[in-house]
This record gives structure tokens, C-alpha cells and sequence, in this order.
């Protein structure tokens, strides 16, 4: 693979498709439907192929992601891109850079717009691309297949074009927000929302630690333990698991190929209990002999009992001969084996045989391809925006763990499979499945402390606790059987559902694993629940020169000012089920002006479309915009698919900061609260208690608020209420020049 090195500066500029940009220009005002999107391919066919990125491109993505970013995934990666190296794929085409992070750490960016340009990040360490390496291994064979099929003719099916649009605006997003350093408040909070943490705390390798043989110090002639070894003694540290001793059973094994037989050795060389005590987490330059001991020996038994190959220069045996050696050698009552054929495990069965797993606490190992094989330990996960990211420990000293999106592509439309098998459901005591999700309440904050019951048809109940991030997992389920989930928490009421566990089943994608039951509570709660409001908004004082509301929709419309409609009360609910269509339908509280103010509004569309939603701040309603739109000031809107967007209105023209962007904090066609604090120039946009955007800008200081929506296709519209707090301008607030403003693009939705 063939490497080039540029160090280069990071530009104040977008380098970006001017076709694209033409494309959104005729498609976006109206919304994303099949016509406009058919209609703009068949003017602009170029449209359908991707886009080849460059260094400088790759490193503005990345620096507008941290400049975005406050510790993406509570990692360290600095504020600065540096150097960028391009790598190539097999057809000698870029296919990917790696962008080097000060003061250290790097980001994996692929080398075309049409794939998600943050693929993977590690604070620690230089990247080897080396397929002797599971880091070099894995992204060597992943990023180049991704680039691979975007670039090809099958993105002429609709599925792919969806994926790659989506790609390129989240590409425009990074890449435009490092044009906007002095406009967005860089480093005061973070997009990403880590669902479970790394578990995994060992940082051990496969030969030497602090250049003393510790891994290797009792496989045949030091050669290198293997990565498999690694990855299995990493999850059997975790575990501290077994407990008694192991036996001095003989297995078949080779050393360079040449047969040969080894028996295990237990913790004192004689087949007894392993000294858990001694394996310390990240072993160095001080590790005393008995600790190296103790590691090398967990090490050489992982080895041994899966028939390793030892030789020199690497050690290799089958990812999945672990799931046996667990249960029938270290004792373990449960591991499955997860295998698609020897292709990529697809989405939907690897997220549902991992997720649990790590919802539940258990490490998962994957088999990645490679010089021959690699196995890597899965030990967390979480989303930054919507991209949802694995946490992998690399078994190479803590050096290259990092956080990966992994592979979301069927590998029938390409020959380049990296993340291939799985083992899984490993447990020290029963059997059986997993069932899990999350708890939340209305805003999307996670319920701590709520009691999850899984009642089974035919009999036993199952309970857990939510963790501070809302997660539950209920463990060593029976496969194969229905069951009725409810949920407990005093101050909420929710409503049960069903899941039904299958049967996990050897090297096949069949897991009875069951991921994503999520529960919503309605209630306010009465403690115990985490509470994540964000810690940089200002404190609320009461009175203010402009006052504040609460409006719970119980009574009339007096306080309000109509625009398009018919709007009434419902249900405790301000309502419009018949909106004047192809308009926006608003409602204006009175004719007060706010300045300084904390600004919510729980809102709800009964359909799920690509047309906005909003709250308008700061704004001069009228004359209205030939779409019904308020005349100027802030806006902030989402529509039910997904996708959010912050922007400015300026005397009937809807300039965009930041574009329609996906966001996992939007819930759909259920209730979302839409929440703003706007202080002096700084504007926060939040939904669902979730910070999407920072802006700095000083163009409207006061006016009216609003709410309302787009009605670009029928269906039911609701707010059940509407609140506005004063806030006291933040001390030495000083307004900033106003940022560079986003043409093109619709205030009316999504394209």
C-alpha cells in the first residue's frame, strides 16, 4: 500500500462539489420528495458518483470536528489537525488518510465524501498500516472497500444514494464549521453521547512489556503469543475468571508450522489457580517477575488451548476457536460463535449479538481479516451526532485503541470483508440471552434507577436496574420465548412491550439476542433520575425586563398570535390537524420582546417526514416570506426523519449555519423538546436536553418567539407546552463579528 506525507496548514475555506451545491439550489426549497430528488438525478447524473477527497479536505473535516467537539467520546484528541497521510487502495487511488491530532492521537478519514468522514479516532500512538497489525489489518481492508463501493455502479440503487447524500452533508458540516472557529464556542461541549463506556482497562500486547518478555515469556522461544492469546486473556483478566485451577491438559499446536504439542500451566506451572492479583492492567518497565509470571502465563494457556501456530514474526490461529476453549478449558458456561460465511456480520445481527453484551458488562471479541487474522476486544459503544461508534481495544499496549464505526455495507458488492466473526454471550455462570435498551424520559434524559421486569410466557421473571446512562440489560434470558417488559420508576408511568428472545446459534448470524427495547417515561419523576441539563447555561433569575411565560395549553389562545392554521386547543395541547398546506402554520407569543431568555417547547408531529418543525427567537414576525416564514431572526428547527437545522433569517432570507444535519437525539414522530438559551451574541440550541449547536452572533439582540411547523404533507401537529425564563446576560459577553453564513439549502425542510 503506498503511503504519501503532507503537512499541511488547515484553510479557511470549503472545498466542495459545485454541482452539489447547484443540485441543492434547485432541490431544496420545497422539501426532499421523490420528484425533486428523481428530477435533480436526472439533471445532474454526475450526482451519482462519489467524490474523490483531498489532504486538505480530509484535514478540514477534522478540524472542524474538533473544533465541534469537546472530547469526542471522553477522549483527549486535542484541538489542532496536523500532518495527513494518504494511503492508497489496490486500484492506486487515494483511499483514505490518516490526519495526525496535536499533541497526539489521529483520525481515520476516508478518501471520498460519499462515506462517513469520521470513521475512527485514537487518542494514543502513531497509525501502522501494516496488515500485521489488527489496526493496520482492519482499516486497510475496511476504509478501502467502503471507498470501493460508493465509487462503483451499484450506487445507482436508491439505498446507496440515500447513504451517500447523508455522507457528504455531514461532510460539508465538519468541513464548514472549521471555517467557523471564531463563530462557535469550540470545546465548551460535546456531541457525543458514550452509551457504555470502555470496560476493558488492561493494555496488554503480545511479546515484551517494558522490553522484559512477559507475554511471550513461556511460548515456544519467546516467539509472540499471538493476537487471539491476547485478546482471550484481556476478557479472562476482565472477568478475573477461572478461579480454580485449570489442569495440565496436552493440546496440538505448531511452531512454524511444525507439529508439536504443549500442556497448559495453569498459574504455577503445574496446572493450578491463575494469580488474578498479579496481572496488572498496564505492565512496564517496573513489572516485577511474578507479575510478568502471571501474564504470561494466562497468555500461554489462551495460546495452547486454540491450537496456535507460533512462530518469529507472528502467531495465528482461529478467532473463534476461543468460544470453545472458554467453555471447555477455562471453565466458562456460555460463548457463542458469530459467522456470516466469512463476509462482514451484517448491521443488524453483529449490533444485536454485541450490544447486549456490552449493555450487560460482557467484553466481545471480533475476528478481523488480515495477515493472517486478527482478534480485537469490543468493549463499549456509544453515538457522536448519529454515527454510532465501537469502542475496540487493539491488544497492542493501549497504543491504537480507539474508537471505529464499524462497517455498515453488504459485502455482496464488494471483495472486502474486514469484521468477520464474533464471540459472543461469554459468561462465567448460565446460559441463555440477552434483552436490553435504554430508559429515558419525555426530553430524552436517561432514567437512572428505574426497575426493568421481563415477565415470560410460561413462566419466570427477570428484573434489572438502569445504569446512569438509562441502560438495562436482562441477562441469561431463556431463548426462544415471549416475553412482556414493563417498567418501574416512582414519578413516571410507562407502557410495557414485548420482545421476543431467539436462539443463538454457532457460526451462523442467528442470535436470540434481542437490542433496542427503549422506554420512554411521561412524569416528572421525584429524584433518583440523572440529570444531564447541560453546566454552561446560564443561571435563571427571576422577573427580567421582558418577564417570562408558562404556557400549558389548558385554556385559550389569547397570549398568541396566529399565522396560518386553524390553530386550537386539544388534549392540553395547542393543535393544528387541518394546516394551511404548503405554508408554514405559527404561532407568536403576544407582542412582548425577549431579549436574554431560556426558551423551550415540547412538540410532536404525528407523521414521520422530511418537513420542519421550529422555534423562532429574537424575530420580527411580519411581513411574512412567501412560505409563511417569520421576516427575521433565529431559527432552530428538526424534522421527524432525523434531521436538524439552526439558521438565520434575514428580511425574508433563511440563511443556514449549519445545513440539515442528523442528530440520534431526535425521537422521531414522539415527543421532542426543542430548547434555546440565547444570552447576549451566545445562542445555544438544544434538543432534548442534548447540545446540538453553538453560535456567536450579534445581529438580533431582541424580539418575539414562536413556534410552529411546515406543512409540506398532511398530519397532526402539537405542543403541550411552551416556557420562557429571563436569564441575566453572561458577564463580559462581548459580541463577535457575525459568522460565515451557509447559502442554499430550505427553511421549509430537508432535501
Amino acid at each position: 500500500m503506498k503511503v504519501w506525507q503532507d503537512s499541511l496548514l488547515i484553510f479557511p475555506y470549503v472545498a466542495w462539489s459545485g454541482v452539489f451545491k447547484t443540485m441543492e439550489g434547485l432541490t431544496m426549497k420545497r422539501g426532499r420528495g421523490a420528484v425533486c430528488f428523481f428530477v435533480a438525478l436526472c439533471l445532474f447524473p454526475a450526482l451519482l458518483l462519489a467524490s474523490p477527497t483531498t489532504p486538505e479536505q480530509a484535514s478540514q473535516v477534522v478540524a472542524g470536528w474538533l473544533s465541534l467537539e469537546a472530547g469526542p467520546m471522553k477522549t483527549d484528541m486535542g484541538k489542532t489537525a496536523m500532518s495527513v497521510s494518504r494511503y492508497d487502495g489496490p486500484d492506486g487511488q487515494a483511499a483514505y488518510y490518516i490526519v495526525s491530532t496535536n499533541p497526539k492521537g489521529f483520525v481515520i478519514v476516508p478518501a471520498d465524501d460519499e462515506v462517513e468522514p469520521i470513521i475512527g479516532f485514537s487518542p494514543d500512538g502513531v497509525y501502522d498500516p501494516s496488515p500485521k497489525t489488527p489496526l493496520g489489518a482492519l482499516v486497510s481492508q475496511d476504509v478501502p472497500g467502503r471507498v470501493a463501493f460508493v465509487r462503483q455502479e451499484e450506487l445507482k440503487k436508491q439505498e446507496a444514494l440515500t447513504a451517500g447524500v447523508a455522507a457528504k452533508a455531514r461532510w460539508d458540516t465538519l468541513s464548514r464549521a472549521a471555517s467557523q472557529k471564531n463563530a462557535v464556542e469550540t470545546g465548551t461541549a460535546s456531541i457525543s453521547d458514550v452509551w457504555v463506556a470502555p470496560l476493558v482497562q488492561s493494555t496488554w500486547d503480545q511479546d515484551t512489556a517494558g522490553g522484559v518478555n512477559t507475554y511471550n515469556i513461556y511460548t515456544p522461544n519467546n516467539y509472540v503469543c499471538g493476537c487471539v492469546a491476547t485478546a482471550m486473556a484481556q476478557l479472562m483478566r476482565f472477568h478475573q475468571h477461572p478461579t480454580t485451577g485449570v489442569g495440565t491438559a496436552s493440546f496440538d499446536i505448531s511452531v512454524c508450522g511444525s507439529a508439536a504439542t504443549r500442556a497448559l500451566r495453569g498459574g504455577n506451572g503445574s496446572g493450578g489457580a491463575y494469580s488474578w492479583s498479579d496481572m496488572v492492567l498496564s505492565p512496564g518497565a517496573s513489572t516485577t517477575t511474578a507479575q510478568r509470571q502471571a501474564i504470561g502465563a494466562l497468555t500461554a494457556d489462551a495460546g495452547v488451548s486454540v491450537n496456535m501456530d507460533y512462530c518469529s514474526d507472528a502467531s495465528g490461529t482461529d478467532t473463534l476457536y476461543a468460544a470453545s476453549a472458554f467453555r471447555n478449558t477455562f471453565g466458562y458456561s456460555n460463548a457463542m460463535r458469530g459467522l456470516n460465511n466469512y463476509s462482514n456480520l451484517p448491521t443488524a445481527n453483529r449490533n444485536a449479538m454485541v450490544n447486549p453484551n456490552l449493555d450487560a458488562g460482557y467484553p466481545v471479541l471480533f475476528g478481523i481479516t488480515g495477515d493472517g487474522g486478527h482478534a480485537i476486544v469490543g468493549d463499549g459503544y456509544g453515538y457522536d451526532s448519529s454515527t454510532m461508534y465501537h469502542h475496540l481495544n487493539m491488544g497492542w499496549s493501549g497504543s491504537n485503541n480507539l474508537w471505529y464505526n464499524l462497517p455498515t455495507i453488504d459485502t455482496t458488492y464488494y471483495n472486502f470483508n474486514s469484521v468477520y466473526k464474533c464471540v459472543y454471550n461469554v459468561y462465567k455462570t448460565g446460559t441463555g440471552e440477552i434483552i436490553s435498551g435504554r430508559v429515558t424520559n419525555s426530553t430524552g434524559t436517561p432514567i437512572a434507577g428505574a426497575t426493568v421486569t421481563a415477565t415470560r410466557s410460561g413462566g419466570g421473571t427477570y428484573t434489572d436496574t438502569t445504569d446512569a446512562k438509562g441502560i438495562y440489560a436482562l441477562s441469561k434470558v431463556p431463548s426462544a420465548s415471549n416475553y412482556t417488559i414493563s417498567v418501574s420508576k416512582a414519578g413516571y408511568t410507562f407502557t410495557s412491550k414485548s420482545a421476543t428472545t431467539g436462539t443463538s446459534t454457532n457460526d451462523t448470524i442467528t442470535t436470540g439476542n434481542v437490542w433496542g427495547v427503549n422506554f420512554t417515561g411521561s412524569g416528572s419523576g421525584s429524584g433518583g433520575g440523572v440529570n444531564l441539563m447541560p453546566l454552561d447555561i446560564p443561571t435563571v433569575v427571576g422577573g427580567g425586563s421582558s418577564g417570562g411565560f408558562n404556557e400549558q395549553f389548558t385554556g385559550t389562545l389569547g397570549n398568541w398570535t396566529q399565522y396560518n392554521g386553524p390553530w386550537s386547543i386539544s388534549s392540553g395541547a395547542a393543535t393544528v390537524s387541518s394546516p394551511v398546506m404548503n405554508k408554514f402554520n405559527l404561532l407568536q407569543y403576544t407582542s412582548v420582546n425577549f431579549q436574554n431568555f431560556d426558551y423551550s417547547v415540547r412538540m410532536k408531529r404525528s407523521v414521520v417526514d422530511e418537513w420542519a418543525n421550529v422555534i423562532l427567537l429574537r424575530a420580527t414576525p411580519t411581513p411574512l416570506d412567501e412560505d409563511g416564514l417569520f421576516n427575521s431572526g433565529y431559527y432552530f428547527g428538526f424534522t421527524t426523519d432525523g434531521y436538524f437545522n439552526v439558521s438565520r433569517m434575514d428580511n425574508g432570507s433563511w440563511n443556514s449555519y449549519t445545513g440539515w444535519l442528523t442528530s440520534a437525539a431526535i425521537k422521531g414522530n414522539d415527543w421532542n423538546v426543542l430548547r434555546v438559551t440565547a444570552s447576549g451574541s451566545s445562542l445555544k440550541f438544544y434538543m432534548n436536553e442534548t447540545l446540538l449547536y453553538s453560535v456567536t452572533d450579534s445581529t438580533y439582540s431582541t424580539g418575539k418567539v414562536g413556534f410552529g411547523f411546515y406543512a409540506g404533507a398532511a398530519g397532526t401537529f402539537m405542543a403541550d407546552y411552551a416556557t420562557l425564563s429571563p436569564l441575566d446576560a453572561v458577564k463580559g459577553d462581548v459580541s463577535t463579528a457575525s459568522p460565515t453564513i451557509y447559502q442554499g439549502g430550505s427553511s421549509t425542510g430537508r432535501q
